[in-house]
């Protein structure tokens, strides 16, 4: 099984642009033999099967190396795709971009890093909502530079537990303050997003309030192309979250064997 890595430290890690683009220039000026391959998220890992089939490298260390479970575990999560740059001697990585790869590509000799750089050069105009019952957050970044942020919260009366008719009636409470709270949230995220050309919507919070929310909102509903399968995972939606999870959509995972 290959070790996981980030750039000579034994772990994985999380990379920002500015981070990640000086080891890409780093790499820019390693002198080795390399298979570079790019494969978008519904071509990984087959595409780089291929790529391999089609080059003298050692293809068993390059297999081992992408099936690992922690790989396949965050390519799944990132729905990006990856790109490997895999050296003779030293330099093997696999990046995870934060945005998909867009063309299927590969070369051998020097590493062709140009696509990533510019993936992760181009500053994307993106939204994100964190949501939980009872509070929200929405905000547009440019990068991860906020433009814009609306947030609020709604009170959210907790279940009776002394059964009959006051549990029930308490239930019924319940129920039409979360319609009632479901729509506001919608209303502004309504709000907020039409006023912006969004190329992406990233959603965290309670994973099981996405579908009542994109059915409520009818930006949602007509753009659900453009929202994320990545899942961003907090435990408050308010400005200073939405701000941290920012730099978390725009950032990358990087293994390195």
């Amino acid at each position: 099984m290959a070790r996981e890595y980030l750039f000579l430290i034994m772990e994985k890690n999380i990379l920002n642009k500015s981070r990640l683009l000086a080891e890409l220039d780093r790499l820019g000026n390693d002198r080795d033999d390399y298979l570079t391959v790019y494969a978008r998220p519904q071509s990984f890992p087959s595409y780089i099967y291929s790529a391999i089939e089609s080059s003298d490298f050692i293809a068993e260390d390059i297999e081992r190396f992408i099936s690992g479970k922690s790989i396949k575990r965050e390519v799944e999560h990132m729905s990006t795709g990856a790109v490997l740059f895999w050296g003779r001697n030293e330099s093997r990585i696999i990046v995870i971009p934060p945005f998909p790869v867009e063309e299927d590509r590969f070369c051998f000799g020097r590493h062709d890093i140009e696509p990533l750089k510019n993936l992760l050069e181009r500053e994307r105009v993106s939204g994100l909502v964190l949501m939980t019952w009872g509070s929200y957050g929405a905000g547009v970044f440019r990068g991860t530079k906020p433009l814009e942020f609306k947030k609020g919260t709604g009170h959210i009366h907790p279940s009776h537990r002394k059964g009959g008719s006051s549990q029930k009636r308490f239930a019924r409470r319940t129920l039409e303050q979360k319609k009632a709270f479901l729509k506001r949230v919608a209303r502004h995220v309504e709000e907020l997003f039409a006023s912006y050309h969004l190329e992406h919507i990233f959603f965290g919070g309670n994973w099981l309030l996405l579908e009542p929310l994109i059915e409520e909102t009818p930006y949602l509903k007509y753009r659900s192309g453009i929202i994320s399968s990545r899942f961003v995972d907090v435990r408050h939606a308010d400005r200073k979250t939405l701000i941290e999870k920012a730099e978390e959509i725009n950032s990358s995972i990087v293994f390195e064997i």
